[in-house]
């Protein structure tokens, strides 16, 4: 993508859930809080204007929560590139 231009990140939690996810960000030697995303319904969006060029590498963090009494464990999901040029 091009510097200033706005990238959104979709996730869908399934079973559908209300919560509020997290999107981390890697920098370089561990994964850091960027924001949090509520999920509602099992759908979230993060939308987000990189200030600065470069390649940044992100994940969502979904925790832990229940369903119809049973425990879902969190879960992370494989990080995810983003090119700016």
């Amino acid at each position: 993508m091009t510097l200033g231009q706005k990238a959104t990140a979709v996730i869908r939690v399934r079973p559908y859930t209300n919560l509020t996810a997290t999107i981390q960000r890697w920098n370089g030697s561990a994964w850091v809080t960027h924001s949090s995303v509520p999920v509602r319904s099992g759908d979230g969006t993060y939308s987000y204007t990189p200030t600065a060029r470069g390649t940044q590498t992100f994940r969502y963090l979904v925790p832990s929560s229940t369903y119809s009494g049973l425990k879902i464990d969190w879960i992370a999901t494989a990080g995810f590139t983003l090119t700016v040029r």
